[in-house]
């Protein structure tokens, strides 16, 4: 996945053929960047016309305070609609609070706008003010790495975490922000405000993300759920209900869901999802 465009809050990963059957729609997790669907991407069925990401709209503009997730949604739709509307089918897909957004976007789409969303799958999105910490942030830097690259600690280069670990706050960061450039995490374009914003929106989406109160609903959704989070529990479904709600449990945490088999898996029900309209 190569995006260099920061120009847009809205844009595309795949731009695939002419055809307006099916369209997927990535929506930011906490951090606001969408890089963490790259390895999704790839795995979404060619059938699928387009593939689009929304990431923060605090990521490419001037700072706008968020108070609830139904204000980000509704201008998440805003600048989407004209992108998706001439689809037959459009998909949504948030991981963790991308969820949250994800939700009261097909919400607002089909209440208020009357496009139908054809498949919503929220991935570990945690609601009822219930949020999945993993992070143990005594090393501000390390706590970024891992807000960019999407991934625990434990799975990054034993050299990059002493290398972290070894330098001044503001050096480790600025360590950080270069490794992240190298390595495609972020766009190429990318400043190092950039990835000092990533705390900042983590934050507020944070808050927004504990307000949030789900609709009631009759539509079908998927919930998948990660095994090894320590409050993981068959019963458990993250506080959300539904009776068309399908919860599919997967043996990974609450970051390693985004990657291997957990993915794979995931993709596939998409697809399905895809394929089938």
């Amino acid at each position: 996945m190569h995006v260099d465009d920061l120009d847009n809050v809205v844009f595309a990963i795949r731009k695939g053929s002419s055809g307006k059957r099916a369209v997927v729609v990535f929506i930011h997790p906490g951090n606001g960047s969408v890089f963490c669907y790259r390895e999704l991407a790839a795995l979404i069925s060619p059938v699928c016309d387009q593939i689009l990401s929304v990431q923060s709209h605090n990521l490419v503009r001037k700072k706008v305070v968020y108070k609830t997730v139904e204000e980000m949604a509704e201008l998440y739709v805003d600048k989407l609609v004209p992108k998706v509307h001439q689809f037959e089918s459009i998909h949504l897909v948030g991981w963790s609070s991308g969820g949250l957004i994800a939700f009261e976007m097909a919400h607002q789409l089909e209440q208020c706008l009357g496009l139908k969303v054809a498949s919503l799958h929220l991935i570990d999105s945690y609601l009822s003010g219930v949020y999945v910490e993993g992070i143990d942030i005594n090393n501000y830097a390390s706590f970024m790495y891992r807000v960019i690259n999407g991934r625990l600690i434990d799975e990054v280069p034993a050299d990059i975490v002493q290398e972290i670990d070894r330098l001044p706050v503001f050096d480790a960061i600025r360590f950080v922000f270069k490794h992240a450039l190298d390595s495609a995490m972020l766009p190429s374009k990318s400043k190092l405000r950039d990835v000092l914003r990533f705390s900042e929106i983590h934050r507020e989406n944070r808050v927004a993300s504990k307000r949030y109160v789900q609709r009631e609903t009759d539509r079908l959704f998927y919930l998948y759920k990660a095994e090894q989070n320590p409050d993981f529990s068959s019963e458990n479904n993250l506080g959300w209900q539904g009776s068309r709600m399908k919860t599919v449990n997967l043996d990974a945490d609450h970051y390693t869901i985004m990657t291997g088999d957990s993915l794979r898996k995931i993709a596939g029900f998409i697809n399905k999802d895809i394929e089938r309209m």
